[in-house]
Order: structure tokens, then C-alpha cells, then sequence
């Protein structure tokens, strides 16, 4: 799909995909740089944040604040962190929030959530080609109309209700979900996949162990 060619485009650029920036200094070779120690990290966070368990959320959404102090995240982790954020102090979604806000800072909170979500798929379309409007690339990146249309009421007209920025919220994650998450988490086992095995087939032509006994006499 586009969507997901554009999705997996740019990973030297803090795209969707992966937070690494490769930074060259004189005479040094470029040196990667990512949000996540080790994938291992990233796989953890990525169970936390869509666990059925609050706790279990709440401590995803912690791991993706140590990230942003590391590197640029890429617009998918970091929208994805702030929703999930946003929906564990949302009552209505989780009663047992221990800090509660209004219904007017939840407005703002979605509204700047979905802000940042189209404008970030955007971003992404027009460094692959010239600038376009917004809702054509949306379109063409096969992501829902009508999220560029609440991106729009959000930022220039009032703010939309907040039966329909939580709908928003949580089709969001699940298109997040869909699109980034699971995709990246299938590729990484097919990489698992592939090195075990090479590793197989290095272990089947790796040379024969020389005679026991020469090897016993060795050891004696």
C-alpha cells in the first residue's frame, strides 16, 4: 500500500519507522543514534502501550518520555505515547485515573494529539515529493479523511466535542497500531528468523572437530 511504503520511508530522517539519526563529525565515520538502547527495549514498550492492563500503560508511556530525552522520536511512537497518555487521565476510559483532568483540558489534550498525528503523516509525504494540500496527501496515504477534516475544526474553528476526539483517539492508536507497530514488530522477527538461520547453516559448514584423542592429549 502507499501508505505503508511512505510509512516505512525516511529512516534516516527520524521518519515513521525508526528514531535513528546518523551524525558525522570530521574525520569520525557517522554514528547512528537511537531513542530505544535495544530493540529488546523497543519490543517492551511497544507490549506495555497496548497491554489491557493500566499499570502496565502507564509504565509504556513512561518508557517513551525517557526516549524523547534521548533523540527525535519518530511521529508514530511519539503521537502514539502522548494518545495513550492522554486516554489514562481521560475518567471516562479509565476510572481509576488518579489525576483526573476537565473535559476542556481533555478537548485541548486530543485536539493537539490529532494536530500533531496529521501533521506528522504530512510531513513525511512532502519530503518525498513536492508540498501538497493536506488532505490530498492524507488521501493518498490511504489515512482516514475525516481525521484532516478535525485537524482543520481543531485548529481554526471551535474545538470538537469530546464524545468524538476520544473516537478519534482511539481509532488512532488503532491505526497506529496496524501501521507502524505491528508492521516493525514483524520485521524484526523476519531478521530474528533470518540470522538463526545463518547461524544454522554456518554451524552445518563449520570445519570438523580434529580427533578426540589429539584434543584429549591436549587437555592433559
Amino acid at each position: 500500500a502507499i501508505f505503508v511504503q511512505a510509512f516505512l520511508a525516511g529512516v534516516a530522517s527520524a521518519s515513521w519507522l525508526g528514531a535513528t539519526h546518523h551524525m558525522q563529525m570530521s574525520g569520525v565515520p557517522s554514528v547512528r543514534v537511537t531513542a530505544w538502547a535495544t530493540w529488546a527495549e523497543w519490543r517492551e514498550t511497544y507490549r506495555r502501550l497496548f497491554s489491557c492492563a493500566a499499570s502496565e500503560r502507564a509504565l509504556g508511556v513512561r518508557r517513551v518520555q525517557t526516549w524523547r530525552s534521548r533523540a527525535r522520536l519518530p511521529v508514530a511512537v511519539d503521537v502514539t505515547g502522548s494518545f495513550v497518555e492522554v486516554m489514562l487521565n481521560d475518567p471516562e476510559l479509565n476510572p481509576l485515573t488518579s489525576s483526573p483532568n476537565s473535559e476542556h483540558e481533555l478537548q485541548l489534550l486530543y485536539a493537539m494529539c490529532v494536530i500533531r498525528l496529521v501533521n506528522g503523516i504530512v510531513d513525511v509525504a512532502q519530503r518525498a515529493r513536492v508540498a501538497g494540500s493536506i488532505s490530498v496527501l492524507a488521501e493518498e496515504l490511504e489515512w482516514p479523511r475525516w481525521f484532516v477534516e478535525l485537524r482543520h475544526e481543531a485548529t481554526h474553528q471551535r474545538l470538537p466535542t469530546l464524545h468524538v476526539l476520544r473516537l478519534a483517539a482511539k481509532e488512532a492508536v488503532l491505526l497506529l497500531f496496524e501501521r507502524f507497530w505491528r508492521p516493525q514488530q514483524e520485521q524484526l522477527e523476519r531478521r530474528g528468523r533470518a540470522r538463526v538461520a545463518r547461524l544454522g547453516r554456518s554451524v552445518v559448514s563449520a570445519p570438523r572437530v580434529r580427533d578426540r584423542r589429539l584434543v584429549d592429549r591436549r587437555l592433559r
